[in-house]
């Protein structure tokens, strides 16, 4: 996500330990703490090893730090992170790091636990259309299918992701031939009927193009970025309200799963309203945009 966006406003350059490229290096380090103007945003999924949380005094001398949490403090727990939560909250007090998060009701967890912590909006490149329209022979056997996403394929974010529950759910609307499960390889061999596959990027954007429907059943969802590109390709997008769900994707989340699966039968039944379709399609074009992340984030560095 960030990526593309420091690619392409040249007031944002990115740092990872992912990247060659992009490679923090102690020059890089220098260069940032040379520079009296900089402001460091910390992307953080969560883990110890993506915030440098042991390292800020050595990396990062006297400049105002930032820390962009795209996860609850509800997942953390989940995740028996506790220990780490607690280390965030002494290095931010002691610091005065403001948390960014990318929705309210995410925001408001933090609040709670005693962080200071506000909101701004995320957004994702322009996606072209045309370039994903076009059919490529080998992904065929995965169109038109109900699509969700796991990136993980341990158990606990199974169910921490919905898949169990989107199984369960698609055989009792009997449409198991009908979905795909994206971003793993396999699951419990009761399941082993369901479609699974791992994609690149761009394959997966084809498939999510010719797909029926976005669905979504997770438990814990600070954004979901997989929703504002289903948005763009106008495709049916029906999300289960969980936490940053309900702010960020309005029109698009269903409160129980029986709702979820009415929305399934008037996909497949066309019964669909495009109108709406493309009125949330017009929404993500200004909201959810990569010009308003940055003007966001310029913004909220200044005030602080």
């Amino acid at each position: 996500m960030l990526i593309p966006l420091c690619e392409e406003y040249s007031n944002n350059i990115l740092y990872t330990p992912y990247l060659k490229k992009y490679r923090l290096t102690k020059e890089a380090i220098q260069k940032i703490n040379n520079d009296k103007n900089s402001i460091v945003i910390i992307h953080s999924t969560g883990r110890d090893k993506t915030i440098y949380i042991d390292q800020l005094d050595k990396y990062f001398d006297n400049k105002k730090i930032f820390i962009f949490m795209h996860v609850s403090i509800n997942y953390e727990v989940f995740k028996k992170r506790e220990d780490f939560i607690a280390r965030l909250y002494n290095i931010c007090k002691e610091k005065h790091i403001l948390i960014l998060t990318p929705s309210k009701e995410v925001t408001n967890q933090y609040l709670k636990y005693g962080f200071d912590a506000k909101t701004i909006q995320i957004g994702i490149r322009n996606l072209n259309g045309d370039y994903y329209r076009k059919n490529i022979k080998r992904l065929e056997k995965y169109y038109n299918k109900f699509v969700t996403v796991c990136a993980s394929e341990s158990p606990a974010y199974y169910d921490a992701k919905g898949i169990s529950n989107f199984i369960k759910l698609a055989k009792n609307e009997k449409i198991t031939n009908n979905i795909l499960v994206a971003g793993v390889n396999s699951y419990v061999k009761k399941n082993n009927d369901v479609s699974m596959k791992k994609f690149n990027e761009d394959d997966f954007l084809n498939v999510l193009y010719h797909s029926k429907a976005y669905i979504q059943l997770s438990i814990f969802e600070s954004y979901n970025i997989t929703a504002i590109q289903s948005k763009r390709f106008k495709i049916p997008t029906i999300l289960l309200s969980a936490e940053g769900n309900e702010s960020c994707m309005m029109g698009n989340t269903f409160r129980n799963i029986n709702e979820i699966c009415y929305k399934i039968r008037e996909v497949n039944n066309n019964l669909i309203d495009n109108k709406i379709i493309k009125e949330l399609y017009n929404d993500s074009i200004i909201r959810e945009s990569l010009s308003r992340f940055n003007s966001d984030l310029i913004k909220m560095t200044k005030e602080v």
